[in-house]
């Protein structure tokens, strides 16, 4: 039962990594989310990387399967807009050609395979008399989906799978250590009868210029 809930451990990394993507509180994993070093969270909509409204697009929702491939578009539009501080291009075209993340929420599955993967859009959500092919396929977009049960509103968020800075990072100070003492190991634990185990890491976290990833925000 001890190894059982150690295997927890595992998840670790993931745990906090969506605790930083959301910017919620959880008293279990990091004290306070980071800022990036440009001094703001992970998404912000104010003018950052060259672009007036930042890595935050207004999104349309995810009732339609058109809204999300329009959503997914303007994202992309807008890696293509970020510009260093010398007014150049953030992102050269191998590095968006590299292919992109989607994370979403499960309960959003079907609409996002529709939107990425269904070779043949249904008639009913084209709006048309006959079934559009999809344009992401058709421009060869190369997209990995991300659904999740962490993520548990219509928000969702692309992350470029080449950008050469990782929005978000890991530092391992300390590897993870698992000291345990049995009656078989121990003579404190044969003579007490009580056995343990314990599981220990040192690690940090943290947020590198975020130009990299965009949300969706609806």
């Amino acid at each position: 039962q001890a190894r059982q809930a150690g295997a927890n451990w595992a998840t670790l990394v993931e745990r906090i990594f969506f605790q930083i993507l959301t910017g919620v509180a959880d008293a279990e994993l990091l004290p306070a989310v980071p800022n990036a070093p440009d001094g703001v969270a992970l998404f912000s909509g104010a003018a950052r990387f060259g672009a007036a409204a930042g890595n935050v697009v207004a999104g349309a929702g995810v009732a339609a399967t058109a809204a999300v491939q329009d959503d997914f578009y303007r994202s992309m539009q807008r890696f293509i807009q970020f510009q260093d501080t010398e007014g150049q291009p953030l992102h050269q075209p191998e590095i968006i050609d590299g292919g992109a993340v989607v994370i979403f929420g499960a309960g959003n599955l079907e609409v996002f395979q529709k939107a990425f993967l269904q070779r043949m859009i249904s008639t009913a959500e084209a709006g048309a008399a006959h079934a559009p092919s999809n344009i992401i396929m058709d421009a060869a977009f190369k997209v990995e989906l991300w659904p999740t049960q962490r993520i548990t509103d219509n928000d969702w968020y692309v992350f470029l799978k080449d950008s050469p800075k990782k929005p978000v990072f890991q530092q391992l100070r300390q590897p993870l250590e698992v000291p345990e003492k049995t009656m078989d190991t121990s003579d404190s634990a044969a003579s007490t009868k009580e056995e343990y185990i314990q599981w220990d890491s040192r690690e940090g976290y943290g947020i590198a210029l975020p130009y990299g990833a965009i949300q969706i925000n609806n």
